[in-house]
This record gives C-alpha cells, sequence and structure tokens, in this order.
C-alpha cells in the first residue's frame, strides 16, 4: 500500500475503540499483533469463524505445522504467500563493540523467509 494511502484500523484499549490510520500506525512502529490477526480472521466472511476462540485455534494450528516443518529442517511452503525455511550460520569470529575484543560466535540455525509473488505483487 502506498505511503499516502490511508485505511482506518480499530485498536481496541479498555472497552473503547481507537480509530487511527496504517500511517499513523507506522509512525508510531505498531504492527499488527496476533490477536489482530484473530480478528481479521474472525471479520473475514468467507472462511466464517463463528466464535474468536475457533479463529484462535486455527491460527495456532496453522503457526504450530510451520513450527513443526521447520523442527524436521524442512521448508515450508504456503503457495502465494511465501516459504519459509531453516538457514544455517556457520561458526565466525566477531568482535565485542564495547571493548574491541575478538569473540567466537557459535554456528547456529534462523529462519528465513522467501516471499511469493502474490504476496510481493500485493504490497
Amino acid at each position: 500500500m502506498p505511503a499516502t494511502e490511508t485505511r482506518s484500523t480499530s485498536v481496541h484499549a479498555l472497552d473503547r475503540t481507537i480509530s487511527i490510520t496504517n500511517d499513523q500506525r507506522l509512525r508510531k512502529g505498531i504492527r499488527m499483533n496476533k490477536q489482530e490477526l484473530i480478528e481479521q480472521l474472525l471479520a473475514d466472511t468467507e472462511v466464517g469463524f463463528e466464535t474468536k476462540a475457533a479463529a484462535e485455534r486455527a491460527l495456532n494450528a496453522v503457526l504450530s505445522g510451520i513450527r513443526t516443518g521447520l523442527k524436521k529442517e524442512q521448508s515450508v511452503q504456503l503457495v502465494g504467500f511465501g516459504t519459509f525455511q531453516v538457514k544455517k550460520r556457520a561458526a565466525r569470529t566477531g568482535r565485542n563493540p564495547q571493548t574491541g575484543e575478538k569473540i567466537k560466535i557459535k554456528a547456529s540455525k534462523t529462519v528465513g523467509f522467501r516471499p511469493g509473488k502474490a504476496l510481493k505483487d500485493s504490497i
């Protein structure tokens, strides 16, 4: 979405709803959190969840499936959205920024995400 285009988003705080634009959210560093994603699932009429608990269980099941695939060091591809994959970082030598002293950094694993074409085109 271009930076000049605005769309209202509701944020619930202590029983009152405050309407702010996406531009304001970005300037303030506000991101969509898990509860807002669950509310979006609930609001989506095509999905048709009847309760917030059902939407949360569905989201948790998807996240659990992605986590399980990554634990097996497999890539998890969601066509049209993107691919999650385990990336390995080799051991290396770094420097302590405060002292300048050389330190050894262990090899590690991290998760990478490569967006799909449909996701890229939608942004």
